[in-house]
Formats: structure tokens, sequence, C-alpha cells
């Protein structure tokens, strides 16, 4: 029994074991909205040296994760549109962010969501 415990904690605490899934901020979810005609930054993180390959519409964009596991890609600015579209991450896994839209957006600072908890930021 100890032979087995110690043969497992091996295995998870080895390198050659481990696999770091790519992981995006809470920033980025599905149904949101990116700021058209700027460029569009994606990052987020993965194992150490993994190629993160990210998808949006006809554009790609391939970065290399550092030694912290820390990857950035730019894609190039896009006009707004009302069809949403999906932004696909790639790497030893798939993170799909569903329904994104590009557009304008901004706070209006007149707005009732402004009199509540917003009003003291």
């Amino acid at each position: 029994m100890n032979r087995l415990v110690l043969f497992l904690a091996i295995c998870v605490m080895s390198p050659d074991f481990a696999v770091v899934d790519v992981r995006l901020p809470a920033v980025y979810s599905d149904h949101m909205v990116l700021q058209q005609q700027q460029k569009i930054r994606v990052w987020g993180w993965a194992e150490s040296d993994e190629t993160v390959t990210v998808t949006l519409g006809n554009n790609r964009a391939t970065a290399k994760a550092n030694e912290t596991g820390r990857w950035e890609v730019a894609l190039p600015p896009l006009q707004a549109s009302k069809a949403p579209t999906v932004i696909n991450v790639k790497g030893n896994n798939t993170v799909e962010i569903k329904d994104v839209l590009i557009g304008q957006f901004g706070f209006v600072p007149d707005s009732p969501i402004w009199n509540g908890p917003l009003q003291r930021v």
C-alpha cells in the first residue's frame, strides 16, 4: 500500500506526467463584447514552452508560453458585427468562448446602474 501511494505521489509531482491546461482570465467569457477597431489582445496561462493558437473568425495568432506559463497574442482590429463569433484558444487543450460580439461600448454616467454600488467606484 505504501509503495502505491509513493508511486502515485511521484507520478503526480513529476514534470513528465504534469499537464497544464490552457487557461484564460475571467475577463474572457461567453457573451462578451470586444471593442471594434482596436487590437484584440488575448492572454492567459499554459504549460511552459507550450504553443498556444488563438483563432477569431479568419484571424489567427500563435504564441509560446514563457517560463512562468504566461502567453499573449494580439489579433488585428475588427469592424463591428451583429453576428456573434467564437474565439478558440488551442494548446494542450482547447478553450472556446462563444457568442462574442465586436462593437462599440462604454459607460454612461447618468445611467440608473450608477445609482447603485458602482457609484462608489
